[in-house]
């Protein structure tokens, strides 16, 4: 009938925006949950960099990605990656919960 039909597209329609809901929060938890895991992984990190950059001599250290034009002799980057490895040969990233 179409008070049956009616009510069952509602029915749909209700389920339809409550899984898009949960779909919404669990992207929304993956992306809190990326943010923290390289927020501590900076916090580890950056340390490290301080620490050859001092070896090196080096006053300044940027992020390559700012560079345009820099001498491979400057670069610390594999440096790092290195150190990093060795130092912190695993990184634990938490589950993210859905509410």
């Amino acid at each position: 009938t179409p008070a049956e039909f009616e009510k069952r597209r509602r029915a749909f329609e209700d389920r339809v925006i409550a899984l898009q809901r949960r779909a919404q929060d669990s992207m929304r938890a993956l992306d809190n949950g990326f943010q923290q895991s390289m927020n501590d992984l900076h916090n580890k990190v950056l340390p490290l960099v301080k620490e050859i950059s001092e070896q090196h001599g080096y006053n300044v250290v940027v992020d390559r990605s700012k560079v345009v034009i820099a001498l491979k002799a400057i670069d610390l980057t594999d440096e790092v990656i290195d150190v990093v490895n060795k130092k912190i040969p695993k990184f634990k990233v938490s589950k993210p919960t859905v509410k």
